[in-house]
């Protein structure tokens, strides 16, 4: 719990609440990315001969497979399952979250889903060399998408109209004390709970298939473009990444636009309309009652379609593959195995508790944090996951989720068992597994870039023009400046100083200290000037 006191606080910590509430709905991007990443993976193993059957196999088995580690994760050995209600002293309610709460349609279970089903898609579409239409195949996606997103609300009317009470999602199922799309292991019978698996994906809380279906084919979309075969020049052209990065902040805007205009012709006072809408974010479904959730939802989509669309702007499509990945290995090593530092959160006890030992820090486990301490807590957990992820790389996360899913599926898909015994059949140590290779993938991998550096066009100034453009995306969101300002001193190198480099230059060094500023100000105004 962060207590703002009464009124000591200063805005900053709200503004960063509001901020972190913000990127706090950000799930579908972990979807998203997950989808770039499959979908490049079936295309390169379509490309080596694969056929569409052994795809569409290796797809259905991997997601079955994710999906029965999802119900656990929820239900079970999760932090929000009941090894993690122990951990966190809940001791009274432990049994019955292990019995419920696995149908809980969290990130893993969309992500577990799509995988199946964009591994359906693309097998059929792969059919008859169909693999090869890569522009076909986006705008297939595409439509798929949209008619996702158009469904969305009928397929939620209709599951609603199927419950008594008319709420599928957030309403209460009085056999089960839990709401429709939850089963439970004590209160309901086999077959029940058994079809409750396959009716609980696409309507039930926080992120169902309907809409976020369409936010994985918007990832495939992303990843056949990446892999699409480019001749000559084609390759050096970004005026599709720059409509596609224009497109999806448009949505973003637009989204936020909507969203405004609806909360301030409803009764009540709009502002703080928006922030119990921000509070609510993390879960879609909950937005229908503000009627909001569509353009919200675009708001969101659009600016994690964006983001991605930028970052490849920024990396790939520079030639800065190699060093970025460098620079970031520490935040990569958090995505290398994110799915058991989610499962495992509940590590985040442990520095908390040590913590809760030192005079003036709040004791475990009846915690409040204020202004001075939540930035400590934060702190030991950042470091200890640090360590934690660097001693556990050592041992290739042996035990890790991505680990025993590796384990398994090397046994139980087919076409893996074959790739092994072609390869030679050579035995690793028995902790040790082909598809989780840290130092191959965090240290050692061959990054691809899209245009290589040196065929960045520094005649026409292209990184100047692309400093200056980040520069002024930095009044929307401020580490534009930061990107703005590395990409103009680099550009002086390489392409001399110009007007390009030496405006974005500026910019970028108005827009820092006026960020400076406002943190500064927020830093020493407390929240009751804005609350009273």
């Amino acid at each position: 719990v962060i207590d703002i006191g009464n009124g000591s606080a200063p805005i900053f910590l709200v503004v960063l609440l509001a901020v972190s509430l913000f990127f706090g709905s950000w799930a579908g991007f972990f979807l998203m990315v997950s989808a770039v990443g499959n979908m490049i993976s079936m295309a390169k193993g379509l490309e080596r001969g694969q056929n569409a059957s052994d795809l569409a196999m290796k797809q259905v088995i991997g997601g079955v497979l994710l999906l029965v580690f999802a119900y656990l994760t929820e239900g079970t050995i999760g932090y929000h399952g009941a090894i993690g209600d122990l951990v966190t002293g809940n001791f009274t309610s432990w049994w019955a979250t292990a019995m419920y709460r696995g149908y809980h349609m969290e990130t893993i279970h969309a992500v577990a889903w799509c995988v199946i089903i964009n591994g359906i898609v693309q097998a059929i579409l792969s059919m008859n060399a169909g693999f090869k239409q890569y522009s076909r195949n986006i705008k297939i996606y595409a439509i798929l998408a949209i008619a996702v997103i158009a469904a969305t609300q009928f397929v939620w009317w209709g599951f609603d109209a199927m419950v008594p009470g008319g709420d599928f999602s957030h309403g209460t199922n009085l056999v089960t004390g839990h709401s429709w799309q939850y089963g439970d292991l004590l209160r309901l019978d086999f077959l029940t709970n058994f079809l409750l698996v396959f009716v609980q994906p696409w309507a039930g809380q926080v992120e169902p298939l309907f809409p976020f279906l369409a936010v994985s084919f918007i990832g495939s979309m992303i990843g056949l473009y990446l892999v699409k075969p480019r001749a000559g020049d084609e390759g050096k052209n970004t005026k599709t990444l720059h409509n596609a990065m224009a497109g999806g902040f448009f949505l973003m805007i637009g989204g936020f636009v909507i969203v405004m205009v609806i909360l301030l012709f409803r009764p009540g006072d709009p502002v703080d309309g928006f922030l119990t809408v921000l509070r609510k974010s993390y879960d879609v479904t909950d937005l229908e009652q503000f009627g909001v959730w569509l353009p919200w939802f675009l708001m969101v989509t659009g600016a994690q379609w964006g983001a991605i669309c930028l970052l490849l702007r920024l990396v790939e499509f520079r030639g800065k593959s190699a060093p970025f990945a460098r620079k970031t290995l520490f935040f990569r090593r958090f995505g290398f195995v994110a799915f058991s530092v989610y499962n495992y959160q509940f590590l985040d006890v442990l520095p908390v508790m040590l913590a809760g030992m030192i005079l003036g820090f709040p004791a475990w486990p009846l915690q409040r944090f204020y202004t001075v301490t939540i930035w400590l807590a934060l702190a030991l957990i950042i470091v200890t996951w640090a360590v934690v992820l660097w001693l556990w790389e050592k041992v290739d996360y042996v035990f890790g989720l991505e680990w025993l899913i590796a384990k398994i599926s090397g046994v139980i898909i087919p076409s893996k068992r074959r790739v092994r015994k072609e390869a030679g059949g050579g035995r690793l140590p028995w902790w040790k597994t082909e598809r989780l290779d840290p130092q191959g993938a965090l240290h050692d991998a061959e990054w691809i870039n899209i245009v290589d550096e040196k065929a960045i066009d520094h005649e026409g100034r292209k990184d100047s023009k692309l400093a200056f453009k980040m520069a002024m995306t930095g009044w929307i969101f401020f580490p534009g400046f930061l990107v703005g300002l590395a990409i103009s001193k680099e550009s002086k190198k390489t392409e001399g100083l110009n007007p390009h480099n030496k405006a974005a230059g500026i910019v970028s060094i108005v827009g820092i200290a006026w960020v400076i500023a406002f943190f500064t100000i927020t830093l020493l105004l407390p929240t009751s000037i804005l609350f009273g």
